[in-house]
């Protein structure tokens, strides 16, 4: 995982680098084709990693509402 600042450089914000030249070099950089590629391809990849996330935990949910139901019907509380 990248900290919040190169996440936010790896997109096109630079606010967060104060030097100047420095700034300018990183410019540069993300206009070369292959920073673009690789900027596309850590985007997706991000962007299939939060759907797999968001999935997980409805996944989650969803067993341990099985598992209520399930300890619920062996204890005899539970209603089919």
């Amino acid at each position: 995982m990248f900290c919040k600042h190169v996440g936010q450089i790896m997109e096109g914000d630079l606010s967060s680098v104060e030097n100047k030249s420095e700034k300018v070099e990183l410019a540069e950089l993300l206009q070369t084709s292959e920073a673009k590629n690789a900027i596309t391809h850590y985007s997706s990849l991000r962007g299939a990693l939060e759907n797999q996330l968001k999935a997980e935990a409805l996944a989650k949910k969803a067993a341990s509402k099985i598992k209520k139901e399930i300890y619920d019907l062996l204890s005899g509380r539970g209603t089919i």
